[in-house]
């Protein structure tokens, strides 16, 4: 199924615990994105998912990865996911989403999440967002198909990303 060596785990663990585990990993990979949002302090957290949004929108709502064939993110999940986005740092990240799906590396697989009988697998890889190096994670759903379903964003040292002003 998968073309890199995961993590397989019997016990749950969050996104963020996912990343710090995996900061050794990510920190020897080269950036999978690096972008720069010349008017930061003027965006919210829905500028940026609408951006995602139409980002998907116009590559077909599907990111095509090597081993896994196609990974559905679309404008139902993304809103889905923006219950989980705390602040306008961490909503960047979702500018990163197709490349981190694309080139990223699987850090965690888990086959039956939350005992929901269904398997996720978690995609990271290093971003730059303003000169500004961090970890982006992303948890691909995986029911008949694989469905984005959430991300995370952390600094590279496994604190919390900020950008600066």
């Amino acid at each position: 199924m998968k073309e890199e060596a995961s993590i397989e785990l019997d016990d749950e663990k969050s996104i963020k615990d996912q990343l710090e585990e995996s900061i050794d990993k990510l920190k020897l990979l080269e950036p999978v994105v690096s972008i720069i949002i010349n008017d930061f302090e003027t965006k919210s957290i829905e500028d940026f998912l609408n951006m995602a949004i139409s980002e998907f929108n116009s590559i077909g709502n599907a990111i095509y990865r090597l081993g896994f064939g196609k990974i559905i993110v679309d404008e139902k999940r993304l809103r889905n996911s923006r219950r989980y986005i705390k602040d306008k740092n961490e909503a960047t990240a979702y500018l990163t989403i197709s490349k981190v799906l694309k080139r990223g590396i699987v850090i965690y697989d888990h086959l039956n999440h939350k005992g929901r009988n269904y398997q996720t697998i978690t995609i990271a890889g290093p971003v730059i967002i303003n000169n500004l190096r961090g970890n982006v994670a992303v948890v691909v759903k995986r029911t008949n198909e694989y469905y984005y379903h959430v991300h995370r964003i952390v600094a590279s040292d496994g604190l919390i990303f900020r950008i600066k002003k």
